[in-house]
């Protein structure tokens, strides 16, 4: 007969328990690997090779912000492009210091580069994991971290990072890392972290702002320094002109025009798909102007409630503090003109500090901890919101789908760090 004394030491209840986490760790991890990495190995990002054409262009010499520069070095160079000679795949909407960091793969085949790239990711969210653990305090072995690898591997924005190619991962990174630092007061390398992560992409500046805000002089100093080293870096090994005309020619367009690409769930793209048209939707009507002035207009109202809703002094990495980091993030999404959904990756921060808090009864109410639930399921499925039939009428609303609970959770984040404060 089966002897059941082993199993004396762990009761009934706490046995169903490891076997249900085991699950949900293993469906998890299984889930990543098919529909995420296996996804994003076969698909062969279009982004990625965005990083790897205007880094081959920029090492031999293209100022890769010149349009018609940049177009003819690619034909004269017969730069293989899967077919899809568009200037979409050439755009360097990036500072240039990622594209000068590209050197390291342009010496292979893109495909091979793009394998390359892949894995070093992996690695790369392996010490995301770590750095997280480490500033929310999550032990290893816990319900808390089952929690969190649940929420990490099944959300289709990393999962849409991996297929483009995207740099997040990376950017999400340098931003675990720096809170970790920052939570350990190491604040120059955190500060230096950040200014990294703003010479790889400008979007994560907005964080950066956060510690202005919040007056870590330390971290904003070295932030800049960090930044500006990345510039200077980018000079040396590019060329001036190159870091000038990214100031001059392409950052001035990235909040100019309209961005009605059905990915895009910021501002920008919900207003833009309200009023113009292109072939994945049909506006209500066609007025770029509208369009740009309403997502300004917006835009400013957000970022105006954004400092008031996060004004006053809390606790380095406090509940209220990193409700405030929570509410910058949500900010940093909804005004960034071009938030593709890969972007949301960023969410996890948010998401981590709500969850976690109710768990731990840090004073997060239950209601906003199921209407987060209910919002991770908007959130981490490739929902059917690209559909040919939601392209024009009222139904282009749905085109928007994942734009509206990032107002929802900026508002929850909002409402639980004013009870906070009423409640102290």
């Amino acid at each position: 007969m089966y002897d059941n004394s082993k199993n004396k030491k762990f009761p009934l209840n706490e046995r169903a328990v490891l076997m249900l986490a085991i699950t949900i760790v293993l469906f998890s991890i299984g889930n990543y690997l098919i529909n995420g990495l296996h996804s994003g190995l076969k698909y062969k990002g279009g982004d990625f090779l965005n990083y790897y054409v205007n880094g081959k262009l920029m090492m031999m010499g293209v100022n890769i912000h010149d349009d018609t520069e940049r177009e003819e070095a690619v034909a004269k160079a017969h730069i293989f492009l899967r077919g899809e000679q568009t200037k979409r795949h050439h755009q360097p909407d990036y500072p240039p210091f990622w594209y000068l960091m590209m050197w390291l793969l342009t010496g292979f085949r893109w495909e091979i580069a793009f394998y390359i790239w892949v894995l070093i990711n992996q690695v790369i969210l392996i010490f995301t994991f770590y750095f997280l653990f480490k500033y929310f305090s999550i032990k290893l072995y816990s319900v808390e971290s089952v929690l969190v690898l649940f929420i990490f591997l099944n959300f289709y924005p990393l999962f849409y990072t991996l297929m483009e190619g995207q740099v997040n991962i990376l950017l999400l990174f340098l931003v675990a890392w720096s809170l970790w630092l920052f939570k350990r007061r190491v604040d120059w390398a955190a500060g230096l972290l950040l200014g990294l992560a703003v010479g790889i992409k400008i979007v994560p500046a907005f964080l950066l702002f956060y510690f202005l805000w919040k007056r870590n002089w330390q971290v904003v100093i070295f932030g800049v320094i960090g930044f500006f080293a990345t510039l200077i870096i980018s000079a040396a090994g590019a060329g001036s002109e190159i870091v000038l005309s990214y100031f001059t020619q392409q950052l001035p367009k990235y909040g100019a025009v309209p961005r009605p690409e059905v990915f895009n769930q910021s501002i920008n793209g919900f207003f833009s798909r309200l009023f113009t048209s292109t072939d994945s939707s049909n506006g209500w009507i066609y007025s770029p102007f509208t369009a740009g002035i309403l997502t300004k207009i917006s835009s400013v109202i957000v970022l105006i409630m954004t400092l008031i809703f996060t004004w006053g002094k809390s606790g380095r990495c406090s509940m209220n503090w990193n409700l405030g980091l929570g509410i910058f993030i949500v900010t940093m999404l909804m005004i960034s003109s071009w938030t593709m959904e890969h972007l949301l990756i960023f969410l996890y921060i948010p998401y981590l500090i709500v969850l976690l808090g109710y768990f731990r009864n840090e004073g997060i109410a239950f209601k906003t901890a199921l209407i987060f639930a209910v919002l991770f399921i908007i959130l981490a499925f490739n929902l059917p919101y690209t559909s040919a039939r939601l392209n024009s009428g009222i139904l282009i609303l749905v085109k928007s789908l994942k734009f509206y609970p990032l107002i929802i959770i900026w508002l929850l984040l909002y409402l639980e760090s004013r009870r906070l404060k009423i409640s102290r």
